[in-house]
Parts: structure tokens; C-alpha cells; sequence
């Protein structure tokens, strides 16, 4: 099954770029912030902000195929988070070598701040590395 870009910005998108991470502003009144990590940091206990503010997480993209391993995307409604130790407040589930698209229609409220990981176990213990995965992440800021 191919995957196909799930955004497209044509006009009007502004792009703030950090290492493997990229923000963009869309355009009209659903989610107006596209968060994407190319190189998701993974196997430790760190912890990555997508978003520093209060919001609403509307969609997740996974891209786990080119890694054999499971990914699981730890998400924390947090200002600071260690994976591992601290509890995920939402946990996303990417088998080996494939994609997964998560829609949220009434999305994720969170409050204090948006934090992600990636890791090879589900729950909160465990900081095994995954690979190289891909996130998109749909955010209403």
C-alpha cells in the first residue's frame, strides 16, 4: 500500500524548520499547524516538544517501514517528560515495516505542552530504539 503526502500547503503556509523537524501554518479552521519529525529520536529516555502551548492533536501519521521493528509513539501532555518513566498520556501502535494514519474527528485536548518519543514497547517502562520512524502529527494550536 503506497502512502501518499496527507498535507499539501499551496499557498500562505509558513515553515519553521529545526534539525529533523519541521512546523508549518495551514491555511482555514480545522488543524492550523502541521508538526512532521523525519528522524524520530528513539531509544532513550528523551523526549521531543512538538508544541509548547495548549491544544488539540488531530491526526497522527506513522511511517515505521524501515524499521522491522514496532513502533510506538509515546505522547505527553507535558512541558518536560522522560520516556520511560514518566506515564504517556496517548500511546500510537506502528507495526514493522508499515504505515498507520490515526484520525482523532473530536480530537486530543492536551494543556500544558505536546512531547513525543518513540519507542519498541507499549506502556511506560521500556526505551528501546525503533528504527527510523517518520511522525506527522496535525495540530490545532
Amino acid at each position: 500500500r503506497n502512502i501518499k503526502p496527507w498535507i499539501q500547503c499551496h499557498r500562505h503556509c509558513d515553515w519553521e524548520l529545526t534539525m529533523a523537524t519541521s512546523t508549518r501554518t495551514l491555511p482555514g479552521n480545522f488543524a492550523n499547524t502541521q508538526y512532521e519529525d523525519t528522524a524520530v529520536t528513539n531509544g532513550s529516555g528523551t523526549t521531543v516538544q512538538a508544541d509548547a502551548t495548549s491544544g488539540t492533536l488531530h491526526a497522527v501519521f506513522i511511517d515505521n517501514t524501515a524499521g522491522s521493528n514496532n513502533a510506538y509513539i509515546r505522547i505527553f501532555d507535558a512541558g518536560s517528560a522522560t520516556s520511560g518513566t514518566t506515564v504517556p498520556d496517548f500511546i500510537f501502535y506502528a507495526p514493522g515495516n508499515s504505515t498507520v494514519m490515526y484520525t482523532i474527528p473530536l480530537g486530543l485536548a492536551y494543556g500544558t505542552g505536546l512531547r513525543y518519543a518513540a519507542v519498541n514497547v507499549g506502556g511506560t517502562s521500556g526505551t528501546g530504539a525503533t528504527g527510523t520512524v517518520i511522525l506527522r502529527m496535525l495540530l490545532e494550536t
